[in-house]
């Protein structure tokens, strides 16, 4: 039991750090693990829907919300429990302090890099 428990954890882990170029793909995977064969056919036909859209260009706060909602589904746990349970990290102090350090962190050019005319 022990060991379906840390199994799970570690494939919702998987789906949480999932970006959307991937999504497709790890959607698939974790297909695998599940035991509802019709809930693994809609997570995949949620994931290429998504991925197609991707593709074509829809706004990136639309995919963001869809994506969200994707991984929301696929392991049962709100984007807020994936912050608790630290399967996402809580970036709510970046936020917090985003007035105090505005522009301090400098970025630097690549040796390489070439400026657009």
């Amino acid at each position: 039991m022990q060991y379906k428990i840390e199994k799970a954890v570690e494939l919702f882990a998987i789906v949480w750090a999932a970006e959307i170029e991937n999504i497709k793909d790890v959607i698939e995977q974790y297909c695998y693990f599940i035991d509802d064969s019709y809930k693994a056919s809609q997570l995949t036909s949620f994931a290429h829907n998504l991925f197609d859209r991707y593709q074509s260009g829809t706004s990136a706060l639309i995919l963001h919300k869809e994506l969200r909602a994707l991984k929301e589904l696929a392991t049962g746990i709100s984007h807020q429990r994936a912050i608790e349970s630290q399967l996402l990290p809580d970036l709510s102090a970046l936020t917090r302090d985003r007035a105090k350090f505005k522009g301090t962190i400098p970025v630097m050019k690549l040796e390489n890099h070439k400026e657009p005319l």
